[in-house]
């Protein structure tokens, strides 16, 4: 059993490796830099729980603990900022500094365990076949740093992901967000497993947490999921002050700008995915290719116009 952990955290290893090679072949955008720190905590907590299996003394796995407590002491805050961006929401910054501040102050304790705040009792135990391994009596300390540093991150992806599929009406875009739900809660099942005693000798949270960070990299790398190109080309129309308003090749919703909005103003009411022509004050004129067509809302006078765009994949888009 102790050779096949060790050969799962090996193989664990160098997928992230992998991940993290598709990710620095990147354009450095905000969200792939997201993406490598988590993939090089989850990298730093693996290769610290390899040491630990593999530790010939008690001292020697400590130290190895409390590598990977450092490694993972981050990954589940930027994973749960980069969820909030990747379901194009807002992300409480507030809350995710707070919890990044309190992760960064517990450290000293996590790697010192002071008066045994972090650890109550630590037992170095020796099982049938000849391993030798921790096992580890939790302080107050470990509860308050679970739930400040994974429970509640974990929590917020798993609450955005959900309502993102609840309110998303777009079928591809819907199996995007569930297949990310479901690699995002498999760590969480895993960890409440180990920290319930019901994988009492191995965990198996490490390993789990970088396969499935690497699964939603690789995912979304090459299935062109997420796009950081698409993502620049999104805040450029943001800061337009005309109003921009892409269809698919069914008339259906795509995206937006804050301009659209302020034009339309029910156009925030109906989700991506629906008939443009669904939107108060669209008329059907304004699909008519390379004709400028002058309409008026609320006294307001505007002129629209309509343009073909092909997408990456071939397919006819207007804007």
């Amino acid at each position: 059993m102790v050779s096949f952990v060790i050969a799962l955290e090996c193989f664990g290893i160098c997928l992230t490796a992998i991940a993290l090679f598709l990710l620095l072949n990147g354009d450095g955008a905000r969200e792939q830099k997201l993406l490598i720190m988590i993939m090089c905590g989850s990298l730093v907590q693996n290769i610290g729980y390899l040491l630990e299996l593999t530790a010939p003394t008690v001292e020697a796995a400590m130290t190895a603990v409390s590598m990977e407590k450092v490694g993972s002491a981050f990954t589940p805050m930027c994973y749960c900022w980069f969820i909030y961006i990747y379901c194009s929401v807002a992300p409480p910054k507030m809350l995710l500094r707070i919890l990044g501040t309190v992760s960064f102050l517990s450290l000293p304790t996590v790697i010192f365990n002071w008066h045994g705040l972090f650890y109550r009792e630590i037992r170095w135990v020796a099982e049938a076949d000849g391993f030798y391994h921790i096992s580890l009596s939790y302080g107050p300390l470990y509860v308050f740093f679970t739930i400040a540093h994974i429970i509640i991150p974990y929590v917020l992806c798993i609450y955005i992901l959900t309502k993102a599929i609840r309110e998303r009406s777009d079928r591809q875009v819907n199996r995007q967000y569930r297949m990310i739900l479901a690699i995002s809660a498999l760590p969480v099942l895993v960890l409440t497993a180990y920290v319930f005693k019901l994988a009492d000798v191995f965990d198996f949270t490490p390993v789990t947490l970088t396969i499935s960070m690497s699964m939603v990299v690789i995912v979304v790398w090459s299935r062109r999921n997420y796009d950081f190109r698409h993502l620049a080309a999104e805040k450029v129309l943001e800061s337009m002050g005309d109003g921009v308003i892409a269809l698919d090749d069914h008339d259906r919703l795509v995206s937006y700008n804050r301009a659209a909005a302020t034009i339309f103003t029910d156009l925030s009411a109906h989700k991506l995915g629906e008939n443009i022509r669904v939107v108060k004050g669209f008329r059907e004129e304004m699909l008519n290719n390379d004709i400028p067509q002058s309409f008026s809302i609320r006294e307001q006078h505007y002129e629209s116009h309509s343009k073909h765009i092909m997408d990456e994949n071939g397919r006819y888009r207007d804007a």
